[in-house]
């Protein structure tokens, strides 16, 4: 599960697009739904 941490949110979301990206090379798709879940869940509660 990736997490935020002290990244940048532009930092953050690059490197969501990127597993995304990279998973899909490997003909590993996760819906959309399931990344906007995931993005959202690794984001801190403020």
């Amino acid at each position: 599960n990736i997490k935020k941490q002290e990244w940048t949110m532009m930092e953050y979301l690059s490197q969501v697009k990127f597993i995304s990206d990279s998973l899909g090379v490997v003909n590993e798709y996760i819906a959309d739904k399931d990344i906007v879940l995931y993005t959202l869940n690794g984001l801190p509660a403020q």
